[in-house]
């Protein structure tokens, strides 16, 4: 889930903008995006079979388990 809030300003008639953004990504629930099965059969160690292993991602394509928040600043002038 994403969530964000957005606050803009305008300063000198129109011709200076400000904004600041706060971004929240895998809020409030922190689930994760697994990654493929395990596909390969192993006979020394068979239950491994069809076990996610791991999650898919890092944190700049938000894929993690982990809450990740985000704030940026803008100028437009």
């Amino acid at each position: 889930m994403q969530c964000f809030a957005t606050k803009r300003w305008k300063i000198l008639d129109d011709r200076v903008k400000l904004s600041v953004r706060l971004d929240g990504h895998n809020l409030p629930w922190k689930r994760p995006n697994l990654s493929a099965p395990g596909t390969t059969y192993n006979l020394n160690n068979p239950g491994a079979f069809g076990r996610f292993t791991g999650t898919v991602g890092d944190f700049s394509n938000f894929g993690t388990a982990q809450a990740n928040v985000q704030m940026n600043f803008r100028a437009e002038f």
